[in-house]
């Protein structure tokens, strides 16, 4: 359905009105900060919140292909959501980790433990157990996991580019001048 599509637009739209909102405002401007930050904290945390209910959806969709609708699916990702923020973040930490020590180990990690949330939702394993399955799955497949990672992250870096580019008018510039 599309009803992910549309809330993601619609709370995309309310970013942005926050934002030039918090701009506009005749407000000292310490007021500004602090509205700024606070409105920076509430969409962070909308954003983990709905980014985690779809994903975890999503992975639900992916190993019960029954007829429910989303919003059935949201509600069964609902009781994983503190189980996915922790997964999250126990990958990322150990990412970075890697990325510190040295760039090779951050990528080797971001790899192999790119299905850590799917081990959550599908086997339901908690914390470190889910990163474990997540490299159990991706042994002996590596370097298929990291090309086409590499080959669809390109992909998005150029659409949101040229995207950017659109968005903010230079595009029009940069296609004026070749």
């Amino acid at each position: 359905t599309l009803i992910p599509f549309a809330v993601a637009i619609i709370i995309g739209l309310i970013f942005i009105l926050g934002g030039l909102l918090v701009a506009i405002l005749p407000v000292p401007m310490a007021f500004k900060i602090g509205l700024a930050i606070a409105y920076g904290i509430a969409s962070l945390a909308v954003l983990v919140y709905v980014g985690t209910l779809s994903s975890g959806a999503q992975i639900l969709f992916l190993a019960d292909q029954s007829e429910k609708t989303f919003m059935d699916r949201l509600k069964g990702a609902r009781p994983y959501f503190w189980g996915a923020v922790w997964i999250q973040v126990i990958t990322v930490f150990a990412i970075l980790g890697g990325t510190i020590a040295l760039i090779l180990p951050g990528i080797y990690l971001s790899v192999v433990l790119y299905f850590a949330a799917f081990v959550y939702y599908i086997e339901n394993k908690k914390g470190i157990p889910a990163l474990v399955g997540s490299q159990s799955l991706s042994k002996g497949h590596f370097w298929g996991i990291f090309w086409r990672g590499l080959v669809v992250g390109i992909i998005i870096l150029v659409l949101v580019m040229v995207l950017s580019f659109a968005i903010s008018g230079n595009f029009a510039n940069i296609v004026m001048t070749v």
